[in-house]
């Protein structure tokens, strides 16, 4: 799941390594595998806040199973180094990503952001967001620690104030 460090953003993570010359098993969390491997210069590390972060020049990719990727860099001389960045996340700085079109919103910005319904009444904080195939969920958890779920569809979500980074909902029944 996406996360925010600074001005950093973790936009993958390293499942482990992939045939004998040092490739790597990827697990992309952008939109879509070519969404992340337009960047040809990504950073592996833990936290950038906590620990320096290695350059990681992308030399090509391949689609792997149905969403991770397998990825040369040219890094690694072998199967062995490589494995050592199991669990490591992949990081972009902030800067780098493209502007997102009318309408639409990276999920990282959503986490952490309060929800509000359409009366203004809070009701937590987006805690997750999951892919679920029909569409994408919101997991709100209020101040009490109660989980709500909400589809993340035209007809819920109202409206992203980007700078108050207040997410408006409307309710229906069952929600």
């Amino acid at each position: 799941m996406p996360r925010i460090a600074g001005s950093w953003i973790a936009v993958g993570r390293i499942r482990g390594s992939f045939g004998v010359r040092g490739d790597l098993k990827v697990e992309p969390w952008t939109g879509t595998r070519e969404a992340l491997f337009r960047f040809r210069q990504l950073w592996m590390g833990q936290d950038p806040l906590t620990g320096p972060l290695q350059p990681l020049a992308v030399e090509s990719w391949h689609p792997h199973g149905a969403t991770d990727c397998t990825l040369k860099t040219g890094t690694f001389a072998n199967r062995e180094e490589a494995a050592k960045w199991r669990g490591s996340l992949l990081w972009l700085p902030r800067e780098e990503l493209p502007e997102v079109e009318e309408d639409a919103v990276y999920w990282v910005d959503l986490l952490g952001a309060r929800v509000v319904d359409g009366d203004g009444v809070a009701l937590g904080l987006v805690e997750e967001i999951l892919e679920t195939g029909a569409n994408d969920v919101l997991v709100i958890r209020d101040p009490q620690g109660e989980e709500r779920l909400l589809p993340f569809t035209a007809e819920v979500v109202r409206h992203w104030d980007e700078t108050a980074r207040v997410l408006t909902v409307s309710l229906f029944p069952g929600l």
